[in-house]
């Protein structure tokens, strides 16, 4: 246990730490964007209507209910759905401080879990990336389908093609990394080249080795219920759809009224940007890459500028908030918020 505290302390201490500098390039941003479009974003502002900003909150924290749902039906777990939800909302805090979308919060999860519910955390942590393979076949399957749309009623931006094909070849990759960890002959033939290659990998073999093939034996049991994974691969459809509806909604707050198309478009443009490891969180790419394709679509400098500030406000800087208060509430290492003040 306490061992397990520590990796993930460090997890934790090697993120906030390395990518406060990148929480304040944002805040840059933000604030770039505010003097840029100051004039515009006021004359939005202005006439928004107040009436619709609730509902997009509550879209919004209801997409995070659904997600915890869905990695609830993995745990098969009596965990209580406050807990997942809190756990989903402190993980998704991790994943906007790592440079690739969705891959830095699980080992944290998988703790809280081995914490307060005594669960392993070879099976939570097998379970928690288990969960997330619904997620990214629905988001290529939601991307492919919006841009196949796309190219039948209009031209692309080369830039939108380009970043299109790099989330293609990037989910390509990691869908061929994901199998061949799943294969235990191809990983026993890597584990004896690396035990070769590597004279103390040779020495941490024997300690390596049970633990990862259990977590392997455990990963690969996750996938053995054909109609959980069809329920969890339509929740996460479903959680695309309310993307959707969050996006609409923010768009009405602004008095402004958009095409399905166009916001199908932006949902896979967040999608693709999220997967693209260059910042953490998509940090001023997602911005940048927004606010281009709104005005390339001929959409109101104000409206898009206030749109990427409302939208990011809410996916980006309330969960890192929300999280960092659960983080402290829960003891995971309490002193990197002080140390992130320094």
């Amino acid at each position: 246990m306490k061992h397990i505290r520590l990796k993930t302390e460090m997890i934790l201490k090697c993120d906030f730490m390395r990518e406060k500098y990148f929480l304040v390039f944002g805040s840059g941003v933000f604030g770039a964007i505010l003097y840029l479009f100051w004039n515009d974003l006021s004359r939005v502002i202005s006439h928004s209507q107040v009436i619709y900003f609730p509902i997009i909150l509550l879209v919004y924290f209801g997409s995070l209910i659904l997600w915890a749902l869905r990695w609830g039906m993995y745990l098969n777990e009596r965990v209580k759905l406050g807990d997942l939800l809190k756990f989903v909302i402190i993980g998704n805090c991790i994943n906007n401080l790592t440079p690739f979308a969705r891959l830095g919060g699980e080992p944290v999860r998988a703790y809280l879990l081995k914490k307060k519910y005594a669960i392993p955390f070879s099976d939570a942590l097998a379970k928690s990336i288990a969960e997330l393979v619904p997620e990214f076949i629905s988001q290529m399957i939601f991307v492919l389908s919006v841009l196949s749309i796309y190219l039948i009623f209009s031209q692309p931006p080369e830039w939108l093609l380009l970043s299109s094909l790099l989330f293609i070849f990037l989910y390509i990759l990691a869908g061929l990394v994901f199998v061949n960890i799943l294969d235990s002959r191809k990983m026993k033939k890597l584990f004896e080249f690396l035990s070769r290659k590597s004279w103390r990998f040779s020495i941490r073999r024997s300690r390596i080795a049970p633990k990862f093939f259990k977590f392997q034996y455990l990963l690969r049991n996750s996938f053995s219920d054909k109609k959980l994974f069809i329920k969890t691969l339509s929740i996460s459809i479903v959680l695309k759809l309310l993307e959707m509806i969050r996006i609409f909604f923010v768009f009405l707050f602004l008095g402004n009224k958009e095409s399905i198309l166009t916001i199908a478009i932006i949902v896979s443009l967040t999608l693709i940007l999220s997967t693209l490891p260059l910042t953490p969180g998509s940090i001023g790419v997602m911005e940048g890459g927004l606010i281009s394709f709104l005005l390339i679509m001929g959409i109101d400098k104000g409206v898009a500028s206030a749109f990427v500030i409302i939208d990011r406000t809410i996916t980006f800087w309330i969960p890192i908030i929300l999280g960092f208060v659960l983080i402290s509430r829960y003891g995971i290492a309490m002193d990197l918020v002080k140390k992130l003040r320094r």
